[in-house]
């Protein structure tokens, strides 16, 4: 007999143009319903995360502490648009050269 797996709850505040987002391809018939279309991406959003955790994972450590550090950048605002970005191949140290 296959085994069965009891579904579980999540709440989530979300704004109102992701509403209308998930309402509109619920609509159209792309997904059953507000919980499938969410389950879905939340599976997607998983698979991207584990498949960049195994890449990090086989990078040299001067790669990783780079992609890191500028991951790090990225989500500080530290890094824009247009900024040129340096890294030393040697130690990974990670440089930004600011646009004028």
């Amino acid at each position: 007999m296959p085994e069965v797996r009891k579904k579980e709850t999540i709440c989530a505040t979300v704004s109102p143009y992701i509403v209308e987002k998930v309402e509109k391809y619920v609509k159209s018939g792309r997904f059953s319903s507000k919980s499938d279309l969410v389950s879905v991406a939340i599976s997607e959003l998983i698979s991207r995360l584990e498949a960049e955790e195994r890449l990090r994972s086989h990078l040299p450590p001067t790669e990783r502490s780079a992609q890191e550090e500028l991951q790090r950048l990225v989500e500080s605002g530290e890094l824009e648009e247009g900024d040129e970005v340096l890294v030393d191949d040697a130690t990974g140290e990670v440089k930004i050269r600011k646009k004028r």
